[in-house]
Order: structure tokens, then C-alpha cells, then sequence
């Protein structure tokens, strides 16, 4: 949407043209006090849907050209209608400009530049979740499968108002279906027993024990935290979260034949374990 104001100082317009045009890439990017009072540097705002990040840009400009590259670019200039002037002539042939009663002529007046505030906007999305599991591929009737999602704080870039934009998903819980009708939640991506220093078949957050044998499909959605920035190196929050979920991964639920040996089989792959 392209909206427009009328009377900008000729300071502005020029402050304007120079953050458009730019000095190189920080001139673009990094804006004063006074260039923000003046409404020449681009400003932005996120909203978050649930499943991506909309980025919202505006920027005010003193020329028609061709801005914005985001998902819903501007393509047009609306005008409108000039409001009446109380002090035209009684025949209205200065509609623009003041009537001269004393010279009984039309005013001379210099017409105000156009500014033109242009908005853009970016959607962000963050990466989807893979399922892994532990042991790989496979599970133990009786025995807990440990999982994890994979999904690590990252950034995704794009582009506002010709601009760079970036939007930073944080994972910050993850929501299990295991397959069998039951569901989990777990904070974080998970991790593996590795990381935990666990012993293998150890009982994690995002660990499941299966009843029967048979193949199922789990997956996992993960639920992030979400921050943006634009036209500066701060990092500003987005209120609300955003989700990704991962494609369904089969899984084989095997029962396992036991046989007497010394000790348990927890963290050992020796015979009967």
C-alpha cells in the first residue's frame, strides 16, 4: 500500500533520497535520530501467524520508483483528490494555489514535493524438523527409545524494501507423536544420550517405551521463539511463536528374545543384549 504526505521540508526530501539511494550498504542500514524524526529511514514491525513470521517495512521517499521486494510489493500511486482551497477565487480557477484579492490574479505558489511512504512485506519460516531416534531406526518393546529433533537456533535472511531482513527462530519445545496414539511433549529439540551422558535405553524428556511390536510413524513438531531485525544490528522480539513439523518417519518396533547374562544390558551391545 502506498499512502501519501503532503509538505515535506526540502531537507527531508533530500535525507530521503540519500537512504534510498544510499552511500553504500550502512547508509541504507543504519539511521540517526534525525533521519527517523524525519521518517527517511525504513522502519519495520513482525507478527508472528503460527507457522512464519510476516515482516512488516515502511519507508517514506520522494520519488515514484520501483520499491519493495517482498511477497506483497506495492505495484501503484493513489492521489487523491486535492481538498478545496477557502481562499480561491469566487470563479475557482486557483483551486491550488491562494487568490491574490488585491490583484485580483491568482498567487504564484510552488506546489510540495511528493512523499510517497511505501510499505513492503517478507514472510520468514523457519527449518523444518527431521525425527531421529535411538536406537537408529528401530525400537525395543519395554525398553525407552530416546528422540530428537535436530532443530537448532538458526537465522533465515530475505529481502524488505530491497533491504536485507533477517528473522531469528529459536526451538523452544517440541511435540512428540510417536506413532502408537500417544503424544509428548519435551522442552527444547532434545538431545541424544550422548549429550545427555546417559547410558543407552536411559529414560529421557523426549523418550517413549513402545507396548508391541509393529512399524509406526513418528513425527515432531517443534515450537520456536522468534526475533527480527532491519535497518540496524539490534535484534527485536516477536511476540507469539511460530511451529514447524517434520515429516513422518517409520520407525520398527521389535521384541526382544532374552537370555540370561551378567548384568543388565544397559549401555552394552554383548550377546543377548
Amino acid at each position: 500500500m502506498l499512502k501519501q504526505q503532503q509538505g515535506r521540508p526540502l531537507l527531508g526530501l533530500l535525507v530521503a533520497l540519500a537512504c534510498v539511494f544510499g552511500v553504500g550498504a550502512a547508509a541504507a542500514r543504519d539511521c540517526t535520530d534525525f533521519d527517523l524524526k524525519q521518517g527517511t529511514c525504513p522502519t519495520a514491525s513482525a507478527q508472528s501467524d503460527g507457522s512464519a513470521v510476516n515482516v512488516r517495512g515502511e519507508e517514506s521517499t520522494g520519488f515514484e520508483g520501483q520499491v519493495g521486494t517482498g511477497e506483497e510489493a506495492p505495484e501503484t500511486v493513489s492521489m487523491p483528490s486535492p481538498a478545496p482551497n477557502p481562499n480561491a477565487d469566487p470563479n475557482g480557477d486557483c483551486a491550488l494555489v491562494d487568490w491574490d484579492e488585491a490583484a485580483g490574479v491568482c498567487a504564484t505558489a510552488e506546489a510540495a514535493p511528493l512523499v510517497v511512504t511505501i510499505e513492503d512485506l517478507a514472510s520468514f519460516r523457519p527449518a523444518q524438523p527431521a525425527v531421529v531416534s535411538e536406537p537408529g531406526g528401530f525400537a525395543i518393546v519395554g525398553l525407552p527409545a530416546n528422540f530428537v529433533s535436530g532443530a537448532t537456533a538458526h537465522v533465515v535472511g530475505g529481502v524488505l524494501l530491497g533491504r536485507p531482513a533477517e528473522v531469528r527462530f529459536t526451538p523452544v519445545s517440541s511435540t512428540w507423536d510417536y506413532g502408537d496414539g500417544v503424544t509428548g511433549n519435551a522442552p527444547g529439540a532434545g538431545a541424544t544420550w550422548g549429550e545427555l551422558g546417559a547410558e543407552s535405553f536411559t529414560a529421557t524428556p523426549s523418550s517413549h517405551v513402545y507396548g508391541s511390536s509393529g512399524t509406526v510413524g513418528v513425527e515432531v513438531t517443534v515450537t520456536y521463539s522468534a526475533e527480527y531485525r532491519f535497518a540496524g544490528p539490534t535484534w527485536n522480539p516477536v511476540a507469539g511463536t511460530v511451529a514447524a513439523t517434520s515429516a513422518s518417519v517409520p520407525l520398527r518396533v521389535v521384541a526382544a528374545a532374552t537370555m540370561l547374562v551378567p548384568g543388565d544390558c544397559r549401555g552394552t551391545g554383548g550377546p543377548g543384549c
